[in-house]
């Protein structure tokens, strides 16, 4: 989608979202990964305070505790200003 944006004139200086496929839960997203990984490796849930200490050590990290309260609540990105100026959107399921 972000290539065929760019390939607009009038889609220039414009904010665009490019959504997903649906919600998808956390949980879901590393059962997902486990699946493609082959593995079922343990996931340790970092929250404000373990991804702070980790900032210390790896700056990206304090960016990330920052941005928590994105999942507090779902987040879903509407298309609908891209369907109306481009057309439909390409979705790949989130299993591929």
């Amino acid at each position: 989608m972000a290539v065929e944006i760019a390939l607009h004139d009038h889609a220039c200086g414009q904010e665009w979202n490019i959504p997903g496929a649906g919600i998808i839960s956390g949980k879901e997203i590393i059962r997902l990964a486990r699946m493609a990984a082959g593995s079922a490796k343990p996931v340790l849930p970092l929250g404000r305070i373990g991804l702070s200490l980790l900032g210390i050590f790896v700056p990206a990290m304090k960016e990330v505790a920052e941005m928590l309260y994105l999942t507090t609540e779902s987040l879903l990105l509407s298309g609908e200003k891209y369907e109306r100026f481009i057309g439909p959107i390409p979705a790949t399921s989130f299993e591929r």
